[in-house]
């Protein structure tokens, strides 16, 4: 049963009485007939016809007291309840919980303790009228750079108790704010609101993100970061005029790579696409964080090189391929990977952070990709360095 609104219970028979007077005499009570009028009525003390009432009476204050009576019921056109009930105790405590649709619920608890009551005095619960309450917020719109983006449009949800109790949108503005609010009933006010914002748009990657217990007092912002493809790339390197082309193939097929390096448990580092001059050739660079760590006890940095190659390497080289091996603006791949080593058995080793880079010809690549060589040859063709020192690796 939900906490219910107690009523004044009224005893058909008085005593009057102190602590020590019930003490004296709890063995001679053996049955106390108590009787209690209920209304429920609005601001105005107007009846409230139709009204959800739920009653339990307690043979006993404490809180060991047993319930002797529970009912349910709902309440005529004058907005009236009465009930008599026998009950073994001088003391008694009634629960009650009333609702209904319009007005916010109440609950609540009456007892006799006052030996003042009369048997025809009426206990009165008074319903508000749920007029709706606003909660308002403001989500500020920022790029990875936190500058603010205009006309972003946010869908948003208030989950209370894990139910969508109200649905919303706004738009950001020139500012990057934007502000939404929520109209909620009385009741639902009373949970903890939890705050579920999403936006899709062509420009940006899709967000969702949800702000737990949101104040119901004052007007809170909340940042959201919005990520697009270019965040990827170079700065330089995206605002120039140059490789055009080249750009927008590598937008069209940069949701594969991330793809293909999150399965490999690396991820493509922000600002990492660019043209670099190297050797007096054009290499395209891409670079991935490798999220795995390496125990140096069981592997030295060749051996992780080599995994590096097989879990990482190989694995991005084919969306590469097959989306830019026509290109004209450059002679190679620099694919650079960051990972980390340590020693497993020793929790004050902070460990070392390694740097692969692998500088492959776009030829060497379209070759190991029609099965022409195998992935030692690519890495005999390839110019390898580990923290900025050349090195050879041998798969076997």
């Amino acid at each position: 049963m939900k906490n219910l609104i107690l009523l004044i219970i009224i005893p058909a028979v008085f005593v009057s009485c102190n602590l020590s007077h019930y003490r004296n005499s709890r063995n001679i009570i053996k049955e106390k007939q108590f009787h209690f009028k209920l209304r429920i009525v609005d601001n105005k003390n107007n009846p409230i016809e139709n009204a959800y009432v739920e009653v339990s009476i307690k043979d006993g204050a404490s809180y060991k007291a047993k319930s002797v009576f529970d009912t349910t019921l709902t309440t005529n056109e004058d907005g009236f309840y009465e009930k008599s009930i026998l009950i073994n105790s001088y003391d008694a405590v009634l629960d009650y919980y009333v609702q209904r649709a319009g007005y916010c619920s109440k609950e609540g608890y009456l007892s006799n303790e006052s030996n003042q009551t009369k048997i025809n005095d009426i206990s009165y619960i008074t319903l508000s009228k749920d007029t709706g309450n606003i909660v308002d917020f403001k989500l500020k719109c920022l790029s990875l750079k936190r500058q603010v983006i205009s006309n972003i449009a946010i869908d948003y949800k208030a989950i209370i108790n894990d139910s969508v109790n109200y649905s919303g949108s706004c738009v950001s503005n020139s500012e990057g704010i934007a502000s939404g609010i929520l109209s909620l009933s009385c009741d639902v006010m009373k949970g903890k609101i939890n705050l579920k914002v999403m936006s899709q748009n062509d420009d940006y990657y899709f967000v969702t993100e949800t702000f737990s217990d949101i104040s119901k007092n004052k007007t809170e912002t909340f940042e959201l970061e919005f990520i697009s493809k270019k965040d990827f790339f170079n700065s330089s390197f995206i605002e120039s005029n140059d490789f055009k082309t080249l750009k927008q193939n590598i937008i069209g097929f940069i949701d594969l790579l991330q793809l293909k390096s999150l399965l490999t448990n690396s991820i493509l580092e922000y600002y990492s696409i660019n043209i670099l001059e190297f050797k007096n050739n054009r290499y395209l660079t891409f670079d991935f964080n490798h999220t795995n760590e390496y125990n140096s006890l069981q592997l030295d940095k060749y051996e992780i090189a080599k995994r590096i190659f097989d879990e990482v390497i190989r694995k991005v080289l084919n969306p590469l391929n097959d989306n830019l091996d026509n290109s004209k603006e450059f002679e190679g791949y620099k694919l650079s990977v960051k990972t980390r080593t340590r020693s497993f058995t020793d929790d004050k080793d902070r460990g070392e952070e390694l740097i692969y880079e692998f500088y492959i010809p776009t030829a060497t690549v379209q070759s190991y990709k029609n099965l022409d060589i195998t992935g030692q040859q690519v890495l005999d063709n390839s110019i390898i360095l580990l923290n900025g020192e050349r090195i050879d690796l041998k798969l076997q």
